[in-house]
Formats: C-alpha cells, sequence, structure tokens
C-alpha cells in the first residue's frame, strides 16, 4: 500500500472516495511543499503537510471595485468521474445561473457533444479520468466543435498544458468566485 499511496486511482476503499492522496501531494508540491509520512502495522498513520516559512508579512487587502457578473445563460457540461466533484461544480453553477448536464466520462462526454454540439455553451473538463483522460477528451471535443469554450480542472500541476482562445485552466480545489471568474474570462475571449 505505501508504495501505491500516491498513485492517481489507488485506493483501498470503494470508488469515488474523494481526491486520495495524490491530489493533496500535488496541492501540497504546488506551494512548495512536502509530505511526512510515518506508518507502522497496527498501530495507525501519521501524515505531516510540511510547507515553506513565509517570511514577509500577509499582504494587505485591498477592497476592488465590483466586479460586472458574468452571463450565466446556457447549459454547460460537467466531464468528472467522481459523483461528489461532479455534483459540487454543478451546484456552483447553478448557482450562478447555468443549466447543468453531466459526464462521467470523457467518451459520455464525446457522445453528448456529438449528438448535440449545439446544446452546450461551454465544458468544465476534469484531467485525470480513467478511459479517456482530459486531454484526449479535448481532442475529440476540438474534432466535434473547435470553438467550444472548454476549462479544464485538476487537482495536480499539469506539465503542458494546451490553452488557447477556446481553453482554459482552473486548478483544484476553487472557490466560486475563482470559477465565476475564469468562465467569464474563457467566455469574453
Amino acid at each position: 500500500v505505501i508504495e501505491r499511496m500516491f498513485d492517481p486511482f489507488f485506493t483501498t476503499k470503494g470508488s469515488g472516495r474523494g481526491l486520495g492522496l495524490s491530489a493533496v501531494l500535488g496541492i501540497v508540491r504546488s506551494h512548495g511543499g512536502g509530505l511526512k509520512i510515518w506508518t507502522e502495522p497496527a498501530q495507525g498513520t501519521v501524515i505531516s503537510v510540511w510547507l515553506p516559512l513565509m517570511r514577509r508579512g500577509v499582504p494587505k487587502v485591498v477592497e476592488a471595485a465590483p466586479a460586472q457578473p458574468i452571463s450565466a445563460h446556457g447549459r454547460i457540461l460537467v466531464v468528472d468521474d467522481e459523483p461528489m466533484l461532479r455534483d459540487i461544480a454543478s451546484r456552483l453553477l447553478r448557482h450562478l445561473g447555468f443549466d447543468v448536464a453531466h459526464a462521467a466520462s470523457g467518451a459520455e462526454a464525446e457522445r453528448m457533444v456529438a449528438t448535440d454540439p449545439r446544446g452546450f455553451r461551454m465544458v468544465l473538463l476534469d484531467e485525470t479520468m480513467p478511459g479517456m483522460t482530459g486531454t484526449e477528451t479535448l481532442a475529440a471535443l476540438r474534432q466535434l466543435k473547435p470553438e467550444l469554450p472548454v476549462l479544464r480542472t485538476s487537482g495536480f500541476m499539469l506539465d503542458e498544458l494546451h490553452s488557447d482562445r477556446h481553453t482554459d485552466f482552473l486548478s483544484k480545489p476553487y472557490s466560486l468566485k475563482a470559477l465565476e471568474q475564469a468562465i467569464k474570462g474563457l467566455l469574453e475571449r
């Protein structure tokens, strides 16, 4: 178990149990930190999160002028193999005023867009899925509808991220405000 504990889809429980240690490691590393693990059979496991010391003071918060709200209309396709994460994203999008459709895999998303290419204003696409990855799903969607806006998401830092006029990236976990800003930026390009 120790050798595989950071594998993205490894679990000792049933499927659909959250982001897992691989996502935790990705988030911690993106902040310049690391993990220290102590484990002993029949004694338990302790995982310590190590983050770099912040030597400067906390930046002063400056109130910005309220941003213009996004024009929240149309249907967004949420593509994620984790039911809990699909549900959270859907709730956030509905709160912003969008209609939401779901796909549990890249293949399902490809079928849905092929069936109704004009039915989606945008796609919210997870990168790490079994079967078709987000990258493979994006390529398939571009064949069907090249101008369809796609907001890619992941709990990992992606080394080679394709970004263009119709594609952008939002790191997980994200807030409602971050999601709204990412959608607004992508749709207004």
